[in-house]
């Protein structure tokens, strides 16, 4: 397998590989006391069954994603912060497309464009860390992140929150997608080096060239 190629060199490979449409469902997950969704897009509501009881703390910089956001708020204890979420404090320009779910803080590659911006929109951006420190959002934390090519900045603004984090789940670039982002190999490298090591990884549907670009990987914390 391509992958286990490129993640072998840090001292693992894959022990499962979950199909696509059941990774939310068969993957297992620690108990965490706060749940955090950045990049909610429409919800992630099959994640949030997995962990009734915990805390939702969900991060958008689309006010488009305020009512998904409300739903899965509903019944349960948590907040919605509209931001979008990287390395440090910034205002930036993003690609909003007509599917909200494939925005951007990046352009896009010519192997995934879409032609489908509808506009360029001014949105904030903060570090996790502090997003997390105003939310008295309660230790230990779970993790999922999608931010379409913006993860690795994401987990630079994450230092103490990954910390105290039992779990990742990031849709990771295989392939570049995104001008300007990260390589596959250098994040999850960053991950190992912040005590992460790979659990679970579901490849992304095959685009019109038959090319998988990005894979859903679960990081698990390591003891010691």
């Amino acid at each position: 397998m391509l992958l286990n190629r490129l993640i072998r060199p840090f001292g693992y490979e894959l022990r499962r590989k979950a199909r696509s449409r059941d990774f939310w469902t068969n993957i297992d997950l620690p108990r965490a006391g706060t749940l955090i969704d950045i990049g909610v897009g429409y919800g992630t509501h099959n994640l949030y069954e997995k962990l009734p009881d915990a805390f939702l703390l969900l991060v958008d910089p689309l006010p488009e994603c305020e009512e998904a956001a409300a739903r899965a708020l509903a019944a349960r204890k948590g907040k919605f912060v509209q931001s979008a979420v990287g390395a440090a404090e910034a205002e930036v320009e993003m690609n909003v497309e007509s599917d909200i779910g494939k925005s951007s803080l990046l352009d896009r590659a010519p192997l995934t464009q879409t032609g489908n911006v509808a506009a360029r929109r001014k949105v904030r951006v903060r570090p996790l860390d502090a997003i997390v420190a105003e939310a008295h959002a309660p230790a230990p934390y779970g993790v999922k992140i999608d931010t379409e090519g913006y993860e690795m900045e994401a987990l630079k603004g994450a230092t103490d929150t990954l910390a105290k984090a039992l779990f990742v789940i990031c849709e990771c670039s295989v392939k570049r997608r995104f001008e300007g982002s990260y390589r596959f190999e250098d994040l999850i490298a960053f991950m190992s080096d912040k005590g992460f090591s790979v659990d679970t990884l579901s490849s992304g549907p095959l685009n019109p060239q038959g090319i998988s670009t990005y894979a859903d990987i679960l990081f698990l914390k390591q003891n010691g």
